[in-house]
């Protein structure tokens, strides 16, 4: 007599893929902080708005953004020509639309792909940050950065110089953060693909829309 057959039971899923997918980032997110090499957030402030030619006060004339766009083109980021339209599109997405810039000492309201660096920006709770921004003035100011550190509390953000590290110094508002607080006003210096976060936003993009469409880097 034949021996009944076994069946197999499914073993379960083991969620290894997702694992790895996060480990991957977090290592890519080590491997740049230990890359970055800025120093936008030491130097003086004085020295830092004679090297964007820019003030904490007026910020820049018109034609002094004018000729910087010129220089440095749109503050979006550009994935590589092959990259699908529609992950375009959804990199775009992770960009506001506008943001509050202060030019010849005016508060004017600009496309986000035309705000340049040496830009003053006014932030606020509930705003994405537009670009790179070293805080020059700030109210109980805090963002959210727990896409760049994992650190689940809002974080303040103020013009103090605290840390080496870019990532966790208080005088720096990383693209990819969102405003959680209170007010604040930074000058811009970096936009588009030159951002600290650039690289790592389209990296997790295109492996976030593979898994969870739904996922938006800088969603508030």
């Amino acid at each position: 007599m034949a021996s009944p057959t076994k069946e197999k039971t499914p073993k379960p899923a083991s969620g290894k893929s997702k694992s790895k997918g996060k480990e991957k980032k977090e290592t890519e997110l080590e491997d740049l902080k230990q890359e970055l090499d800025i120093d936008d957030h030491m130097i003086s402030l004085e020295e830092f708005c004679t090297r964007y030619n820019t003030s904490t006060d007026v910020g820049l004339t018109r034609a002094m953004a004018a000729e910087v766009f010129e220089r440095d083109g749109p503050n979006c980021l550009i994935p590589p020509r092959k990259t699908p339209k529609w992950v375009k599109d959804f990199v775009k997405d992770m960009f506001p639309k506008q943001t509050l810039v202060i030019r010849s000492g005016e508060p004017i309201s600009v496309d986000i792909e035309n705000v340049v660096v040496g830009d003053l920006v006014q932030l606020k709770g509930g705003d994405r940050i537009p670009a790179d921004v070293r805080i020059v003035e700030a109210d109980g100011f805090k963002i959210d950065i727990s896409l760049l550190t994992g650190e689940s509390e809002p974080q303040i953000r103020s013009p103090e110089f605290t840390n080496d590290n870019p990532f966790e110094t208080r005088n720096i508002a990383l693209f990819c953060t969102v405003g959680v607080e209170g007010s604040a006003k930074g000058i811009v210096f970096n936009t588009g693909n030159r951002m600290v976060m650039a690289p790592s936003a389209l990296r997790v993009s295109r492996l976030d829309l593979e898994e969870t469409p739904s996922y938006c880097c800088c969603s508030s």
